[in-house]
């Protein structure tokens, strides 16, 4: 029967391999550019491929290519993903961000400093609808006491180990 066994299934289909073509860098974009996006800015592959109208398989060969190595995916890209009150992500680098400066010099810091407790500072920005970093209204003494944290003006009530003496609350600025 023509070597064929009665309910033998065979594969008529031809086998073919599939090319897949990617679209890599024009020749105006040189390691300086990958360097520049990657490294510097703090772009990732995805940001990258999104800017220059290129598949992240580009990228990726292109970091290959060029001798830089690829962050880990998910991983920390030296960056966390939200910026602090006060700062906002421009161009990969933190920068100021001016409407929540203002909020901080001109709300957060006096109010502190004349002897407001976090809570009253809470619900004052409760009662003027100031939002969070992430747009909420929902605010917590714990994020008052990071934003005093970080501008130097606050200092943990809990004494330091081995201590009988708890630290000063207010940092006096000079």
């Amino acid at each position: 029967m023509d070597g064929f066994e009665a309910g033998a299934k065979t594969d008529v289909r031809p086998k073919t391999i599939l090319i897949s073509t990617i679209k890599t860098l024009p020749d105006h974009f040189n390691q300086a550019v990958v360097h520049q996006k990657y490294v510097v800015e703090g772009f990732s592959i995805k940001q990258i491929a999104k800017q220059l109208s290129l598949s992240t398989a580009a990228i990726l060969d292109s970091l290959k290519r060029f001798g830089i190595d690829s962050r880990p995916q998910g991983g920390n890209s030296n960056r966390p993903s939200w910026a602090p009150y006060g700062k906002r992500y421009q161009f990969g680098k933190l920068v100021e961000h001016k409407g929540e400066s203002r909020v901080i010099k001109t709300i957060i810091k006096p109010r502190f400093l004349r002897g407001d407790t976090l809570s009253s500072i809470v619900d004052f920005l409760h009662s003027q609808n100031i939002q969070t970093k992430k747009g909420g209204l929902k605010w917590q003494t714990e994020q008052i006491r990071q934003i005093l944290l970080r501008e130097g003006i606050y200092r943990s009530k809990r004494k330091p180990r081995g201590s009988g003496k708890s630290p000063a609350r207010l940092h006096k600025q000079k």
